[in-house]
């Protein structure tokens, strides 16, 4: 806010720049409740800490996936508080309630039931790790150390069956060495560490340079770009943090594929780990098993059937088609065997004459390269008409 005056020196009275900082204190109290999210009233604060006091806590289990295999190779567990009539509370609506003592007391009882229902997995024949989010103050403070391992060896555990999840939403108020020993330590018992929500913000980049993580994970807010806002900038994105990652030796999940198109792009462009509604939902430890069994992975990177994996694949092609540049008998073969809007348009059968023509004058002119005017307004056309493909087969 701004103030201003037709006097000069208007403001330097001394009665009147202390009206101003007395102002200033409670305009700085409502910018700041307002950038950390909707303030909750005391009752309801004190409701959700009361639920959590009595344990009255849900652990629920997203299965993450291989894109490669479609084998299920981790599940990432996610906290519920159970309200007094059984609904499940989400941490969006609780999380923000909760002091320090009250998100250790959350990472406590999560670490119980993870630990019980790993083992009744096991004996099921489901050997999968879990993936446990720690809040970034957690990292190096010795009570969520103590509270994992103790824990871990209550309940007779392999430490390799967990690996830790360090949220974005803060910095870990550490300094680098003791930040970095926390993670040994992990490590040397054989807990990974993978970060949270890459892409969401600059810090995230910095902290992928600077911390040893094992594996990171893709804001699922920039995945459900690709679908309903800009698709080719989206994928783009996708493309380049995760060849990032790959470049320095680690892994990478993407988050939020809630429909087959994301799981085919998500595949297609290089992700290791795929997790998202469009695979399953958070569910219960018990109906874990029944899933396990009866989940079917069905993506052919070499084939899509949705627009959004079209459009993937051909980004690659336009990519791959730049690096042949040099080898021109090496291009010409390339250009000549179907792309993958080809692909896409025989397995679904889909009559669109117009794309057809469209696809066949862009491979033309790649025989030249993609530098040239005339190539590059078709290239533009082929992501203009399977950009709108999306979003019409997602209205």
């Amino acid at each position: 806010v701004n103030f201003y005056s037709r006097w000069p020196g208007f403001f330097c009275a001394s009665s009147r720049r202390i009206f101003l900082e007395c102002l200033q204190q409670p305009l700085s109290l409502a910018a700041q409740q307002h950038a950390q999210g909707r303030v909750i009233p005391h009752a309801q604060r004190r409701h959700y800490v009361d639920l959590l006091r009595a344990e009255r806590v849900q652990m629920l289990y997203q299965p993450i996936v291989d894109l490669r295999t479609g084998h299920l190779v981790k599940v990432e567990a996610l906290a519920r508080l159970i309200d007094i009539d059984g609904t499940l509370i989400s941490p969006a609506r609780f999380l923000n309630a909760f002091g320090s003592a009250d998100l250790l007391r959350l990472f406590e009882v999560g670490i119980h039931q993870v630990c019980a229902v790993r083992r009744g997995w096991e004996q099921a024949g489901i050997a999968v790790r879990i993936s446990l989010n720690l809040p970034p103050q957690g990292i190096g403070d010795s009570r969520y150390h103590d509270a994992l391992f103790a824990t871990i060896e209550q309940c007779g555990a392999d430490p390799a069956w967990f690996e830790i999840e360090i949220l974005e939403s803060m910095d870990a108020p550490l300094d680098a060495a003791a930040r970095d020993r926390f993670f040994q330590n992990l490590r040397l018992c054989g807990i990974s560490v993978v970060q949270d929500d890459l892409g969401s913000g600059h810090s995230s980049l910095l902290r992928m340079e600077s911390m040893p993580f094992d594996g990171v994970k893709i804001d699922q807010g920039l995945v459900l770009r690709a679908s309903h806002k800009d698709p080719q900038r989206a994928l783009e994105f996708i493309y380049h943090l995760t060849h990032l990652a790959h470049a320095l030796k680690v892994p990478v999940t993407v988050e939020g594929l809630e429909h087959q198109g994301l799981i085919e792009a998500a595949a297609m462009l290089g992700a290791d780990f795929g997790q998202g509604y469009g695979l399953a939902r958070p569910m219960s430890a018990d109906r874990l098993v029944d899933w396990a069994t009866q989940f079917r992975y069905d993506v052919d990177v070499n084939a899509p059937r949705t627009p959004l994996g079209a459009l993937a694949g051909y980004l690659l092609w336009d990519r791959e088609l730049g690096a042949l540049g040099r080898w021109p008998d090496m291009m010409e073969q390339f250009v000549r065997t179907p792309c993958m809007v080809q692909r896409f348009i025989e397995r679904t059968g889909l009559q669109d004459p117009d794309l057809e023509d469209l696809i066949a004058k862009n491979q033309a002119l790649a025989m030249q390269g993609n530098a040239g005017k005339l190539y590059q307004r078709t290239r533009q056309e082929v992501i203009a008409r399977l950009s709108a493909a999306i979003r019409a087969q997602l209205q």
